[in-house]
């Protein structure tokens, strides 16, 4: 029996799509249900959104449990989570202030933040999760400051230019994250008061400490100099891609895309959307690059700000 899908349904499905949080999902899938015909031909959609509930209801309390007893734990939002690390004073309140939405606390004296404030920094047309955290120092650091840089999307390593040990303070955070076992591919250094002078000869004097992997980009939060070149880089380094999908004979909502992982395939996306989606589809269009709604293959290799068309 056909299921027959209300347009009702069909919105509800796309809130869900865009939904990024155990809690986000929830409550779409709440909605779904809710909307969904109710007969013979939707019997087993209804019994995948329940189980799909129950299973993000037990996520969303194992990683609550797992947050209480470890003291902490930071839902990732957005399109990747980015923590923040450095010494104390090297300006990570001041960047999360100037970067997202966010109203830390900003101190000229060590520790003036105390716990993590998370904040949403907009890039184009996503937003990414930025977490302000304690200052690092030699003592032992708590286990939920280890598990969120380990499991954060990025690492960003803030440095003072205008320190007259900064050379020390580099080696001291790489030196950590060796310790937290962060590889090389999800780390920036960013390097704040670069209105000061010699900021260039204090930069080319960094890149000879730490891995020449690691890029390096120097910014200041007082005249917000380099600021949209952090963002473009945090962006690279993420790894990831936007694709937008359209309707056929209609143009492209270009908004609220689908986010995958550098690599991803057609088929991919159409999982991402629904397995049941993926499971039918039949072929699709693309445009983007060299293509402009020709066919392609669902082994095809996404690219940023591509459009496909499902059929």
């Amino acid at each position: 029996m056909p299921a027959n899908l209300t347009p009702e349904y069909l919105k509800a499905e796309q809130k869900y799509r865009l939904a990024r949080t155990p809690l986000e999902k929830i409550e779409t899938l709440r909605e779904m249900l809710s909307v969904i015909p109710k007969h013979k031909g939707t019997d087993h959609l209804q019994g995948d959104i329940k189980a799909k509930i129950a299973k993000f209801k037990r996520e969303l309390e194992t990683k609550r449990t797992i947050g209480k007893k470890k003291g902490l734990y930071i839902e990732k939002e957005g399109a990747g989570q980015v923590v923040l690390l450095g010494s104390p004073n090297v300006g990570k309140s001041s960047l999360l202030a100037k970067l997202t939405n966010a109203n830390p606390q900003i101190g000229e004296y060590p520790f003036s933040t105390s716990k993590p404030i998370t904040g949403m920094m907009d890039y184009e047309d996503i937003k990414i999760q930025l977490v302000d955290t304690p200052p690092i120092t030699d003592s032992k650091s708590p286990p939920w400051l280890i598990d969120l840089t380990r499991s954060a999307n990025l690492v960003l390593a803030l440095l003072d230019l205008s320190k007259d040990n900064i050379i020390e303070d580099a080696k001291f955070i790489s030196n950590k994250l060796d310790e937290l076992r962060i590889e090389v591919n999800k780390i920036i250094i960013g390097c704040n008061k670069s209105d000061i002078d010699r900021e260039q000869l204090i930069v080319d004097s960094l890149q000879l400490t730490v891995n020449n992997e690691i890029p390096i980009i120097s910014f200041s939060t007082k005249n917000g100099h380099n600021l949209d070149k952090l963002r473009k880089e945090i962006f690279r380094r993420l790894e990831i891609i936007r694709v937008y999908t359209k309707s056929p004979g209609k143009l492209p909502e270009m908004i609220e895309p689908i986010i995958l992982k550098n690599g991803k395939t057609v088929i991919d996306a159409a999982r991402d959307i629904h397995k049941d989606f993926a499971e039918n589809l039949k072929f699709v269009r693309i445009w983007g690059g060299e293509h402009n709604g020709q066919r392609v293959e669902r082994s095809y290799i996404l690219q940023d700000r591509d459009i496909i068309e499902f059929h």
